[in-house]
């Protein structure tokens, strides 16, 4: 059995050829998930790369980005006039809606495709209901 440890994480490969992420807390690891192991070439946590990409505090501040983009939507739908309200949710649904197709094109896991796809619907019918919202005059 082969242990490579950084900072707080750990790769460990079995003999069965499965590999885990393992997350050291305290000194004790603890299984936070199992890739393919066709999958484990792309994924070089310990180097700080995955699929061949460098994982840079510039990617991760993108990242951070992608996802509070949501929660942001949510507080502007509450704060913002109609008809401006009405235009951010098309566009940034639609451009949403595309960074989710994009993504979920290359996954073979049934689950992401899954969620994938319903996020999309769901941000399809958000762009949807915001086109055919009343034109309100201010």
């Amino acid at each position: 059995m082969e242990t490579r440890s950084c900072s707080n994480y750990a790769v460990l490969k079995t003999s069965s050829s499965q590999c885990k992420t393992l997350l050291k807390e305290g000194g004790k690891y603890t299984s936070a998930g199992k890739f393919a192991p066709e999958k484990t070439e792309t994924l070089n946590l310990i180097d700080g790369e995955i699929a061949g990409f460098q994982i840079t505090q510039g990617i991760m501040l993108v990242f951070m980005i992608l996802m509070i983009i949501p929660s942001l939507m949510v507080f502007l739908s509450l704060a913002l006039k109609a008809k401006a309200n009405r235009w951010i949710n098309i566009i940034v649904g639609i451009l949403q809606t595309g960074l989710v197709i994009v993504s979920g094109i290359e996954s073979s896991n049934s689950y992401f495709t899954f969620a994938s796809s319903v996020e999309a619907v769901l941000l399809l019918l958000i762009v949807w209901y915001a086109w055919k919202w009343p034109i309100q005059e201010t």
